[in-house]
């Protein structure tokens, strides 16, 4: 909702059954592809980031480490989140080397990960497929010059 003196001032939500809930503080957290962002006409700054991202999902076993953890190789770094049952998977690259590790073959990606954690051999099979990789190229970008300018925050 905007506020009628200043139409660019957020000062609430109306919700889809019409309610209107007034705030003196409204955050827009929802990610890379910000539709508040893009509602709110925001372009966004890139300031970009030398590198790629693998995500992907393994099996957690209980005798897991518990701890979220980053495992640095050659030219990569191998994130894993703790996700109760699985593990969320960041494998970190060089930006635009994504094509180059895909043509190494899942065999190789999953080598890459046993050679980093060992203990992973007996679930890197679960990855049989690309298509169960979401690949990110990896941004960071900043559109607070521009929302306060427009009266959008505080």
């Amino acid at each position: 909702m905007a506020d009628d003196d200043r139409p660019y001032r957020i000062v609430g939500l109306r919700l889809k059954d019409g309610e209107e809930l007034q705030a003196d503080l409204v955050i827009g957290a929802d990610g890379r592809h910000s539709t508040v962002r893009a509602a709110a006409r925001l372009p966004a700054q890139d300031f970009g980031v030398p590198m790629d991202v693998f995500w992907f999902r393994l099996s957690r076993r209980a005798v897991d480490p518990a701890q979220t953890m980053g495992i640095f190789g050659a030219g990569l770094i191998f994130i894993l989140l703790n996700r109760g049952d699985y593990w969320q998977c960041g494998y970190v690259i060089g930006k635009g080397a994504a094509d180059a590790v895909r043509s190494r073959g899942l065999p190789w990606f999953r080598e890459s990960m046993v050679k980093l954690l060992p203990w992973l051999a007996d679930r890197v099979a679960e990855l049989a497929d690309w298509l169960q990789t979401q690949p990110a190229t990896d941004r960071f970008d900043r559109a607070a010059a521009e929302l306060a300018e427009r009266g959008l925050t505080g």
